[in-house]
């Protein structure tokens, strides 16, 4: 379905290598990007079952990078993945500022051997910035872990549910659980 010549296919092969080998494909924009009026960034993940971890990256002009929790490739398939800003670190928990996300000029997308398959075939397509709209739009928010998120969005309190949304996506192991597989993105900035 996604496969085409737009989707990045990242093949990884980590036969006699350690657990905790990482093979990472970026991509560089012509000029720096500004994000600082999005909330997050949206991809579609091709899972191929392997169990390795994947996770994103994000590089600033200025030299700072800032990453996000890896989360396993455990399930096959498409899956929508919507990532918060406030989900990428840096160090101890350093989010990325105002200024940093107007200065993007690389996205990174990893593959960490987590040891039990050695070689994974993933599919990337449809990375693009997303608002607020979108970006609690793929989420499940009749489970009741995410009641609170539920309820500040029923007010249209958005800060206070980003705020919600991010102290459960830390609390949590797997950022997919609650997602809701859905394509909604076409009418949005391709990256």
């Amino acid at each position: 379905m996604f496969e085409g010549a737009a989707a990045l296919r990242i093949d990884t092969d980590f036969a006699g290598q350690p657990a905790g080998s990482v093979s990472t494909a970026t991509y560089g924009f012509a000029t720096e990007a500004d994000a600082s009026e999005w909330n997050g960034l949206s991809l579609l993940v091709k899972g191929d079952g392997s169990g390795q971890l994947f996770s994103a990256g994000l590089h600033t002009g200025a030299g700072a990078t800032f990453a996000t929790k890896p989360f396993a490739l455990d399930f096959e398939g498409w899956r929508r993945i919507p990532i918060y800003w406030g989900q990428f670190y840096q160090g101890a928990f350093v989010s990325p500022t105002a200024a940093d996300l107007a200065d993007i000029d690389r996205v990174s997308l990893s593959i960490e051997h987590a040891g039990a398959t050695t070689a994974s075939t993933v599919y990337v397509d449809s990375v693009l910035f997303t608002d607020t709209h979108d970006l609690f739009a793929n989420l499940d928010l009749s489970q009741p872990a995410m009641s609170a998120v539920q309820a500040d969005i029923a007010v249209k309190d958005y800060e206070s549910a980003k705020a919600d949304l991010l102290a459960y996506m830390q609390a949590r192991t797997s950022p997919l659980l609650f997602l809701q597989l859905v394509r909604s993105y076409v009418d949005h900035e391709r990256l």
